[in-house]
């Protein structure tokens, strides 16, 4: 997960709104399409071509589902609230056949910070701590980030081995890579460390590279073992 700053709604749903709330029978949602599509270009953007929650790469707004952070049947009143909307993985959002995210999440009740962290949430991304293994974990006496990772299954095997091909393919790990069982480059420690600096900055379309924040964790920690084990092979290497 990585903290999204919102903007704004869109013009588009905002006009929509206050059309739509003034007719006796309003509609709650979803909205007619063409405001969908308005909505998931938003969201797209301000998430940076990321999955709000998996931090799977969403090519294009058509690739993935508005999502209710606080889902409709608990909070009705915040259907069409912009605020409560990201775009997530998978474009079906009844699709729960990945076995994580958005989908497995359904209309399961939830508490913001109780039992369930935002992504848009400042700093969110500090409650979650990427391995080098691909798995990831709660920041100590976090109940609610750890709540949120059972809830959207975050450790699903299939998306912890996609997390940890994205780190093997940048050397930053001394596993092979599974498709090839061939050892990967390794990243030097400087090597490491500029890749960790770097991950967070979109790229001049706007985008950010899948599982980024994954990324620059288990790039600190490489080179941080690194590091490590350079001073263990000095040291071996004087004794002998």
């Amino acid at each position: 997960m990585r903290s999204i700053k919102q903007v704004r709604d869109p013009l588009a749903l905002r006009k929509w709104k206050k059309q739509n709330l003034a007719l006796p029978n309003g509609k709650t949602y979803p909205p007619p399409s063409n405001i969908v599509s308005a909505i998931k270009v938003a969201l797209h953007t301000e998430q940076m071509g990321l999955c709000a929650y998996t931090l799977r790469k969403l090519l294009a707004p058509v690739d993935g589902h508005v999502e209710h952070i606080e889902p409709q049947n608990q909070h009705p009143s915040k259907a069409l609230d912009y605020a409560n909307m990201v775009l997530c993985f998978p474009l079906d959002g009844g699709d729960t056949s990945p076995g994580y995210g958005a989908p497995v999440k359904g209309g399961q009740h939830v508490q913001l910070n109780v039992d369930f962290v935002s992504p848009h949430g400042k700093g969110c991304e500090k409650r979650f701590i990427y391995k080098t293994n691909g798995k990831v974990l709660h920041a100590p006496g976090d109940t609610a980030a750890k709540e949120t990772i059972e809830l959207l299954r975050l450790n699903c095997s299939q998306l912890v081995e996609l997390r940890l091909a994205a780190i093997v393919v940048r050397g930053l790990t001394l596993r092979k890579a599974r498709a090839s069982r061939r050892p990967v480059q390794q990243c030097s420690v400087a090597e490491a460390n500029r890749l960790a600096e770097n991950i967070l900055k979109p790229d001049a379309r706007g985008r950010l590279e899948e599982f980024c924040v994954a990324l620059q964790q288990a790039a600190l920690q490489y080179a941080k073992d690194e590091s490590v084990r350079s001073k263990v092979r000095a040291t071996t290497r004087k004794k002998t």
